[in-house]
């Protein structure tokens, strides 16, 4: 292989090793790891199947396994001419939403005959992917809400663009910080007070973050109280962990719920809870679990 063609094959390497690094890190929950992967499809226009094939050939062969494999038909003709390239950018231009396929039925048709694979990759180095073109084309407001709290993950706006949109908020810069730097649980909650800021429903922002409405509810009215969810942690120990709930559960373990007029070998939780509260002890259910 020569040289030039070994740079631009450790280039592309490198281009798909960055793709992936964020899904690489150690000790991501699944819900972390799916989130990451609509961030990197959605920014780096890439199926999720071209997605999986990355992971898999970086687990099985290191760094190694993404560099592009030689064609065997290398040396012939096959790449996409100047004039099949502009006309091809033209008409994705002209209609952002003009699928690679049916502009490779007009190119066709014109007497260019280009794979699909090819002409959307060299459309995407153009900065002519039909997402982000139709993305440009749309003010602000009308981009969907699930897509709008997409790009506020990717920190796809500029600051002045979402103060532009959402007017002087409390905390503008801190939440924007949060939705991309922060924790998954600090993530969600900027995104949530964000959202229902813009006026997003409670019902969308619960379905696209994997959260409860509780949850959603909750954030928003601490932050309109100027107490930050994601600020102080309370310092109060559980209930459950006081030394004298702990000594009153395990010393009514020790006896069987015989003992106590339950025809039972074995105890329940809610058996357990009533003698409990017999004895002066109050804990819900899932304390005492």
């Amino acid at each position: 292989m020569k040289k030039k063609e070994l740079d631009q094959g450790m280039e592309e390497a490198l281009r798909r090793y960055q793709i992936i690094a964020p899904l690489l890190e150690e000790g991501l929950a699944e819900c972390e790891k799916r989130h990451i992967r609509l961030l990197i499809r959605d920014q780096e226009g890439i199926s999720g199947r071209t997605l999986r094939r990355y992971m898999t050939t970086f687990k099985e062969h290191g760094f190694d396994g993404l560099l592009p494999r030689e064609r065997k038909d290398k040396g012939s003709c096959n790449a996409i001419t100047t004039e099949a390239l502009k006309l091809a950018a033209k008409l994705r231009q002209e209609l952002p939403s003009r699928s690679a396929e049916r502009i490779q039925h007009i190119l066709a048709r014109e007497g260019y005959i280009v794979a699909r694979s090819t002409l959307e990759r060299h459309l995407r180095l153009q900065g002519l992917s039909g997402r982000v073109l139709e993305n440009q084309s749309k003010p602000l407001t009308q981009i969907e809400p699930t897509r709008w709290m997409l790009q506020i993950l990717q920190n796809a706006y500029s600051f002045s663009d979402i103060k532009n949109e959402l007017g002087e908020i409390k905390e503008l810069k801190t939440l924007l910080q949060k939705a991309t730097l922060g924790q998954l649980r600090e993530r969600n909650q900027a995104v949530s007070i964000l959202a229902r800021n813009r006026g997003i429903p409670i019902p969308i922002i619960t379905q696209f973050l994997h959260i409860s409405a509780k949850s959603v509810y909750r954030y928003f009215k601490c932050y309109k109280a100027d107490k930050f969810p994601f600020s102080r942690q309370s310092s109060r120990p559980l209930k459950v962990n006081t030394e004298e709930n702990i000594n009153a559960v395990f010393s009514l373990l020790h006896y069987p719920p015989s003992d106590f007029g339950i025809n039972r070998t074995s105890w329940k939780i809610r058996d357990l809870k009533s003698c409990l509260e017999e004895r002066g002890v109050a804990l819900s259910r899932s304390l005492s679990e």
